[in-house]
């Protein structure tokens, strides 16, 4: 057998001054206004009652954390003045809101499950429900002076706002768990 020959790698030409190298373009990256606060084991699984993130393997729990990251995070980046300042709706986003009065205990006994002690939960928190159409729903706390949100455990299979159309499986079976 012969030995493989590698081809050399072309790089484009570069303006390159002989003291300093190549040059390498600035990045032109704003502050943001608005803050995504990842502090919290909000990826963790967790099974109470008939509410469950667990997943049937590795390869779904990859894509919901894709989905999250690379779709939804950005998403909520560009519309969350509108987001959290009264109009949701009128976003792509349309599944994002408020917890209401009758979902809020259910929400606080998850959070409080796996990720947040109940001595951190405090009752002027205003707790968010935050998603796009067919996307993960991340739930979270959103804290206006900071102007900033605090995920804190994902709702992958839409089990906080159910509905009988789309929630026939039986989700408690999952075993994956992050």
């Amino acid at each position: 057998m012969g030995r493989r020959q590698l081809k050399r790698a072309i790089i484009p030409n570069q303006s390159i001054d002989q003291n300093k190298g190549p040059t390498v373009p600035q990045a032109n990256i704003k502050k943001p206004h608005f803050v995504f606060k990842s502090q919290y084991n909000w990826l963790g699984s967790v099974k109470y009652k008939r509410f469950t993130n667990y997943y049937k393997d590795s390869e779904e729990f990859s894509k919901i954390v894709v989905d999250a990251v690379h779709e939804l995070i950005p998403t909520i980046y560009e519309c969350a003045d509108q987001l959290f300042k009264g109009t949701p709706q009128q976003t792509v986003l349309n599944h994002s809101h408020k917890i209401d009065d009758k979902t809020i205990g259910l929400v606080k006994k998850i959070a409080q499950k796996n990720f947040i002690s109940s001595e951190k939960i405090e009752d002027d928190m205003v707790w968010w429900q935050l998603g796009g159409r067919g996307s993960v729903r991340i739930i979270g706390v959103y804290v206006a002076s900071d102007n900033a949100f605090y995920p804190l455990f994902i709702d992958p299979h839409h089990l906080i706002y159910p509905s009988k159309d789309h929630n026939q499986k039986d989700y408690l079976k999952l075993h994956y768990g992050f």
